[in-house]
């Protein structure tokens, strides 16, 4: 387990940093306006370059597992690191997709109820599954990804079509991923990278809100008897945010690795107690 951290700064206004970086041969993506540096803390000039932008600089921290961390989890969170389009109509599509009750102050308590829309379908490349803006716990497949799952005999899913923005034609070569299971409450949260929780005041309902700091931790017993692909009962997220985890079982890390399909995908080990 390693910490990365992802720094940005103006050139103009962090002279010594960016003296530092040169004089080092430390490479970070050089902006017009704002740069960019991403950094492990195992790497030997972190506390140098900590030193340099003082407490006072924000940074984003999340967390590198190693592959063996990976293949020996029973259970890891998933993710799309490629966001593609906005769900459509963007001024009112939690209107057509969902079933309207939402709270007002938190968005939450909202449940699908017709598919996705898009401006257009994705051309996917070597790239085989996808998130969309606002939605971090949905996925969507391609053809093949969608095959593949399917041979594995993976359980606790199926697909959903996607639409055109009108409603009016099923896109092809793009499938939502459509988790059926919800795990009870088991979110072991004093020992997970959480550092708040939040209530609403409008309808009361809890989400938790992580640091990106090490991993979630679950009670094993949550688990018992669940599929293959299940999502967490706790909600993630702040201000109006709301996203539960899309968690996967071993057999589906490897099915998808072993493809050599998870370009796209981020994994995180989920530790049990």
């Amino acid at each position: 387990m390693d910490f990365k951290n992802h720094i940005a700064f103006r050139a103009d206004d962090s002279l010594e940093l960016v003296e530092y970086l040169e004089a080092n041969g430390i490479g970070y993506n050089k902006g017009e306006i704002i740069s960019a540096l991403d950094i492990l803390e195992s790497d030997p000039h972190w506390e140098n370059i900590l030193k340099i932008i003082g407490d006072d600089k924000h940074y984003i921290t999340e967390t590198v597992f190693s592959k063996e961390e990976m293949r020996s989890a029973e259970w890891l969170t998933v993710r799309s690191v490629w966001r593609y389009d906005y769900p459509q109509p963007e001024n009112k599509y939690r209107k057509i997709t969902y079933n309207g009750q939402m709270c007002p102050e938190c968005w939450g308590g909202l449940a699908q109820i017709d598919s996705f829309r898009f401006k257009r379908a994705p051309k996917w490349g070597k790239r085989f599954f996808l998130t969309t803006n606002w939605e971090d716990d949905i996925l969507f497949v391609s053809d093949h990804a969608k095959a593949m799952i399917e041979s594995a005999n993976i359980s606790g899913v199926t697909f959903r079509e996607v639409k055109n923005k009108n409603g009016t034609e099923i896109f092809p070569d793009i499938h939502q991923l459509e988790v059926h299971n919800i795990l009870p409450e088991g979110l072991a949260w004093e020992y997970s990278c959480v550092d708040e929780i939040l209530v609403c005041d409008k309808c009361g309902r809890s989400k938790f809100a992580s640091n990106g700091r090490g991993q979630f931790v679950f009670r094993k017993n949550t688990f018992d008897n669940a599929p293959d692909i299940v999502l967490s009962s706790e909600i993630f997220g702040r201000a109006h945010y709301n996203q539960r985890l899309l968690i996967v079982s071993q057999k589906i890390y490897q099915t998808i690795t072993k493809n050599k399909m998870d370009r796209s995908l981020e994994f995180q080990p989920i530790k049990l107690i």
